[in-house]
């Protein structure tokens, strides 16, 4: 009842959280269509398609035709609000993560809310990358990440005066590297150092 109140009074945040807290005990089907309303008003429009969709699960062929027919209205506006994202990876069985949840392996496609959202990659092997990119609603967006081996690593001498001389390694390749050499402080005891198979600038 608190949920529904506070979905009354347009204070829809608060009302998820109640509304969610009685789906977890008591999952019926008016819970499923006011949180559908609720995750619709805050642009949660993944979630509102899940609520509106057990909602019409719950009820059935045998329902309020009129209340069904106006989740299916709601699910049909969500739908075509998502944006369409296509990732190509490299290597293809990295894993992904998206906005801090695990993504299926494999995945190529996937419709998102409109908005910004964080891709993070990882394969063994290779330096972790990570993509910032935005989705408008009902566009359709390549995302490409590929990266870079951590594997290919070189030794580089360094004959720096005076000794104990500090070294700071600079990047001039990839930015895929960034964390491997990039700003990175140098002993110059023994005077070489590991960076990976890419253009890094040295300064004393």
């Amino acid at each position: 009842r608190e949920g529904v109140a506070h979905l009354s009074d347009g204070e829809p945040v608060a009302a998820i959280e109640d509304l969610e807290e009685a789906r977890a005990l008591y999952p019926t089907a008016s819970i499923h269509f006011n949180l559908g309303l609720a995750y619709r008003a805050v642009g949660r429009l993944r979630a509102g398609i899940d609520a509106f969709e057990r909602f019409l699960t719950a009820v059935g062929a045998n329902g309020d035709e009129a209340r069904a027919a106006e989740a299916r209205r709601y699910l049909r506006t969500l739908r075509a609000s998502l944006g369409e994202v296509r990732l190509d990876i490299v290597p293809r069985d990295a894993a992904l993560s998206l906005d801090g949840e695990p993504v299926p392996r494999g995945t190529r496609e996937l419709r998102l809310d409109p908005g910004e959202h964080q891709l993070q990659v990882e394969a063994p092997g290779h330096v972790s990358a990570g993509e910032r990119f935005t989705v408008e609603a009902g566009r359709e967006r390549l995302v490409q990440v590929v990266l870079a081996s951590a594997t290919h690593l070189g030794t580089v001498a360094l004959d720096v005066p005076p000794d104990g001389a500090a070294v700071v390694v600079g990047f001039a390749g990839a930015a895929a590297y960034a964390d491997v050499c990039e700003g990175e402080s140098l002993s110059t005891s023994p005077a070489s150092s590991s960076s990976a198979g890419a253009a890094c600038e040295a300064s004393v």
